[in-house]
């Protein structure tokens, strides 16, 4: 087990295999020479929780999300199936084969951007705000325009509405630590 509460004279101390024994009161040295920080210092709560793993992790976010939103370079080589895959439906014609396959390719470079970003943090905030309306976009036109393809193109709404929620909050916190 990594993580342990355990019970002492004065209280509650939190056991961690990494970092030791950690008490409320003080920084401390336990008996096997590990530094011990404070625990009740920090106040929790989920919104502190959330806040902090979205921005302590969002180099991973973003090159996780960078990767699964790239993969949409199917639709740019293979029109139909990727039509087939998001929406459960084609479109036919050379006109359609020319918008099918720049929708394809300009998404998958909104991909290719956030990996990037995950990695160039003086480019992050560009990165993620530009992949926030892009998502945003796809997400609303989706809603108001699509609801027969709701089925099939759920699990990519939910998804981008996810990251657009993790982005704007990233970015906010981002512009209030400034």
């Amino acid at each position: 087990m990594v993580f342990s509460l355990k019970k002492e004279r004065n209280g509650f101390y939190f056991k961690s295999k990494y970092f030791g024994l950690l008490d409320g009161n003080k920084k401390r040295k336990v008996k096997n020479k590990i530094l011990a920080f404070p625990l009740v210092s920090v106040p929790f709560s989920p919104e502190v929780f959330k806040m902090n793993f979205i921005f302590s992790n969002i180099k991973w976010i973003m090159f996780g999300s960078g990767i699964i939103t790239f993969s949409m370079i199917l639709s740019t080589l293979h029109p139909t199936l990727g039509l087939t895959l998001t929406f459960g439906d084609t479109l036919n014609g050379d006109l359609a084969n020319i918008i099918v396959r720049n929708w394809g390719a300009l998404i998958a470079l909104t991909g290719g951007m956030l990996v990037y970003g995950a990695y160039n943090e003086p480019n992050r905030n560009l990165i993620l705000f530009v992949s926030s309306i892009s998502k945003t976009t796809f997400v609303l036109l989706n809603l108001i325009y699509g609801q027969s393809y709701l089925t099939k193109s759920g699990i990519a709404l939910v998804f981008d509405s996810v990251l657009v929620i993790i982005f704007v909050s990233y970015l906010l916190k981002q512009n209030s630590k400034k």
